[in-house]
């Protein structure tokens, strides 16, 4: 009778904790493979485009990191690793020290956002080779009030900086 008990309890619990972790990884999977288009400026595009198709790869406590796609599969396994560190890092230094240091001097942006999103979108795409990053202000309004709008609070960063050390510097002055 005791070793019943034992398996009665047993056989739910198991049961609840497969069907807890299993959406657990299934979360983490669709958060790796979740694409979606932005606008985005011809005149900083290195192709000229205003729409590209984007991944999400990476989500940290204030943003969000978007990589073009086909620039993100054109890449190694060994850079696309590379990248992944590189995100970590700009993530956590912009929760860190960019997002205090400059909120606390120039007060923070609308919470939430037109989005109803705390988390900034930081958008990654190949620019034209001078640009650092861009800010469109249109991101903030609706797509009524501007059709080309993201409808998000965002940033944009050339891919050409994403492993580099300027790219910091390149978040903090879009931001």
């Amino acid at each position: 009778m005791q070793k019943f008990c034992k398996t009665k309890f047993l056989f739910p619990f198991l049961f609840l904790s497969l069907f807890v972790l299993g959406s657990v990884f299934v979360n983490t999977a669709s958060a790796q493979t979740e694409t979606r288009f932005f606008n985005i400026d011809s005149s900083y595009d290195w192709q000229g485009r205003e729409e590209i198709e984007a991944t999400l790869l990476r989500t940290s406590d204030n943003l969000y990191f978007y990589v073009e796609k086909g620039w993100w599969e054109s890449r190694t396994s060994q850079e696309q690793n590379d990248i992944r560190i590189a995100l970590f890092e700009l993530g956590e230094e912009f929760k860190n020290k960019i997002y205090p240091v400059l909120t606390a001097n120039f007060g923070s942006e609308p919470k939430p956002g037109i989005d109803r999103d705390e988390r900034i979108t930081v958008l990654i795409h190949p620019m034209i080779s001078d640009a650092g990053g861009y800010f469109s202000s249109g991101d903030v309004y609706s797509r009524f009030q501007y059709p080309r709008s993201n409808e998000r609070e965002m940033v944009y960063l050339n891919a050409k900086y994403i492993d580099k050390p300027q790219v910091k510097s390149f978040l903090a002055h879009e931001f």
